[in-house]
């Protein structure tokens, strides 16, 4: 009899136990439902608040708010436009706006010649014509459906032309000042044939020789003077800068579509124009540096999938062999980062100072 009264009341103990919880699981269930429509009620009268705002506005603003919000909230906004067009290769407008691009250059070196005989083609022609360079490429960026080839393309055809702009200030010398400073290194190195000279004028230049060193090797090479090797060299690092900030974008926002915008965008700045294309260290340091940040880049998404692929590398054939892969990739990267890490070391010492402070961050 005691035994089964103690088994009776241990069993009572359990119901009422069973109880409570259930008790307890409802109240929260309850109280989770109430925070819950608290929180809708709060959303919708955000919501109604937002939309009296918005309602307010100019409708072109309206629609620009709207379009951002619904790019936003898709979670993958661009899979169908990338399944669809940047696979395929296609020139698409490219020739067309290539054409436009040789006008825009036209009416520029229309406006060079006609202020040089005291007209007033600098103001009249000068900006039209870096409009004609800079809005058809813009806005064909802006499209969807440019495959990825075209975007690289037009990226690199307005990049060079926006050079070009420049060369044709003066085509047949140089003409700004920190151009004669570099100058001089460069014809200091090709008399002497030897490095860190004096130069008077800008003393640090000989001591940061990157550009003039790939200036006088290419000059022998090709026979040409130090001004037509020092513009070729130039153009060839504003190529690499237009195609490193490209990819770099890219791998950022992982769309070709924003990376071209966010390309086309850094050229508005007036250093690209200009500052950024003298014969001048910086013209091939900040390409170079730009190209060192892009290689380093996947270095770190490497080292993730080496870090995973390690518990069970010892024990899958295929785990084994992507490790043998993944790890060449590091060795190579590595290599490469190396390589352009060093020549930014000799070409800029500003750039150069910017890396340390950068890998001190890091």
């Amino acid at each position: 009899m005691k035994h089964q009264f103690k088994q009776g009341n241990k069993l009572q103990d359990e119901e009422d136990t069973k109880q409570q919880l259930t008790y307890t699981v409802t109240q929260v269930d309850a109280k989770a439902r109430q925070t819950q429509e608290a929180l809708l009620q709060l959303q919708q009268i955000g919501s109604e608040e937002k939309g009296i705002l918005a309602r307010k506005l100019p409708r072109p603003i309206q629609f620009l708010l709207e379009a951002t919000l619904r790019r936003a909230s898709d979670p993958d906004p661009e899979a169908a436009i990338i399944s669809d067009h940047t696979t395929r290769v296609s020139l698409g407008w490219l020739p067309m706006i290539t054409v436009l691009n040789a006008l825009g250059l036209l009416l520029v070196t229309y406006a060079f010649i006609s202020s040089r005989d005291g007209g007033a083609g600098l103001d009249t022609t000068f900006y039209p014509g870096l409009l004609l360079i800079f809005t058809p490429t813009l806005l064909r960026l802006l499209s969807p459906t440019v495959s990825r080839t075209e975007r690289v393309g037009l990226l690199c055809v307005t990049g060079v032309c926006l050079y070009l702009v420049k060369v044709i200030s003066s085509p047949l010398y140089f003409s700004f000042f920190d151009e004669f400073l570099h100058w001089r290194t460069a014809d200091d190195i090709a008399n002497s044939g030897h490095l860190f000279g004096q130069n008077a004028m800008l003393p640090v230049s000989a001591y940061y020789p990157g550009l003039e060193i790939v200036t006088n090797a290419f000059s022998t090479i090709s026979g040409l003077d130090s001004f037509h090797s020092g513009l070729i060299v130039v153009g060839m690092g504003r190529l690499l800068m237009v195609l490193t900030l490209f990819g770099l974008n890219e791998q950022i926002l992982k769309s070709a579509r924003m990376a071209s915008i966010a390309t086309i965008v850094y050229m508005v700045n007036p250093h690209f124009l200009i500052f950024d294309s003298l014969f001048a260290y910086e013209s091939l340091a900040i390409p170079l540096a730009t190209f060192v940040i892009f290689v380093i880049a996947p270095h770190q998404w490497v080292s993730v999938r080496l870090t995973r692929l390690g518990y069970v590398a010892p024990f899958v054939l295929f785990a084994q062999t992507r490790r043998k892969g993944l790890s060449g990739d590091i060795r190579w990267i590595t290599i490469t980062g190396w390589i352009a890490l060093v020549a930014v070391t000799f070409t800029h010492h500003v750039t150069d100072i910017f890396f340390v402070g950068m890998l001190i961050l890091t």
